[in-house]
């Protein structure tokens, strides 16, 4: 089956799941979660806020889950005013088990599963600048009901139950649930961000399905255009609108970034990579990508 184009934008992305955790919160208990990493929060049990940045705190109710893909720190607590005393999200003593306790009122308020994954800072800026910073997955929105718990009970089982093979299984089902919730994001008509809005465009979309395909193919705005089927005035400014960029300078760039991987792989010569990202000449390559990257492509082969 062909790779449609949220396919292959999601390859630009890079996801990288990273780990899960079970974490237990009290009435008057929060945790702060540090930056660096992407979060989904998903509620087993119980309600939570999510108090990020400075909007207002964010209501989660039983089987709703929440996605922070910025690596932005925030925290999560069960009760609607955040705690004076916030734990850090490795502290043991939010983790105990409610096994032995004597009491109804000992039991957590809350039950969250916390999941932690990357994406690559290298990926393609236009791309990932427009994750959305919020999105929120309901038990009942659509047909989230169909997967969201069951895509989590998967990831439960392996960290609950851990087997040779479990730490990539659980990477990889971190990003199996992350591109399911886009997708749901993407089809629901969310329009908290630009970052998959060419999606919902056929024609914009369809052009850049064609570039995405073949990246190195001697493409220009009027072919690109033509693909879309639309004049190429109105093309670049449909476009420009849409991505935040010039459809020149988003295939440019594009192409840049899919260099720098390649040149990290260290397996092609300069020459060979500027011929596989659609470059005429080396010089020419180099220089773009000096522009671009602040170093020149050997720099960059060398992991300078």
């Amino acid at each position: 089956m062909e790779m449609d184009l949220l396919s292959r934008v999601l390859q630009l992305v890079r996801l990288s799941g990273n780990r899960i955790h079970i974490r237990d919160l009290h009435e008057h208990s929060a945790l702060r979660l540090e930056p660096g990493f992407g979060y989904f929060h998903y509620v087993e049990k119980g309600n939570a806020w999510v108090w990020y940045g400075d909007r207002d705190p964010i209501a989660m109710s039983e089987g709703d889950l929440i996605l922070l893909p910025h690596s932005k720190g925030h925290c999560i607590s069960a009760c609607a005013q955040l705690p004076a005393i916030t734990h850090d999200l490795d502290e043991e003593t939010l983790s105990e088990t409610t096994k032995g306790r004597k009491s109804r009122e000992d039991e957590p308020a809350t039950r969250l599963n916390i999941g932690l994954f990357g994406v690559d800072p290298s990926a393609v800026a236009s791309i990932t600048g427009r994750l959305p910073e919020i999105i929120n997955v309901r038990k009942n929105d659509g047909d989230a009901n169909q997967w969201l718990s069951l895509l989590v009970h998967f990831i439960m089982i392996e960290a609950n139950d851990p087997k040779p093979g479990a730490t990539l299984m659980i990477s990889r089902l971190i990003d199996v649930l992350v591109i399911r919730v886009l997708r749901f994001w993407s089809q629901h008509g969310q329009k908290d961000g630009k970052w998959l809005a060419v999606l919902q465009d056929e024609r914009i979309g369809r052009a850049l399905s064609a570039f995405y395909g073949d990246p190195a193919g001697s493409w220009s705005v009027t072919m690109l255009a033509r693909i879309a089927g639309m004049s190429k005035s109105a093309f670049a400014e449909r476009f420009t609108r849409l991505i935040g960029t010039s459809p020149q300078k988003y295939l440019t760039h594009w192409r840049l970034q899919l260099a720098a991987d390649l040149l990290r792989s260290g397996n092609l010569k300069v020459g060979e990579v500027a011929y596989r990202v659609g470059f005429a000449s080396e010089a020419a390559f180099s220089r773009a990508f000096k522009l671009s990257m602040g170093i020149t492509p050997h720099q960059a082969k060398s992991g300078q």
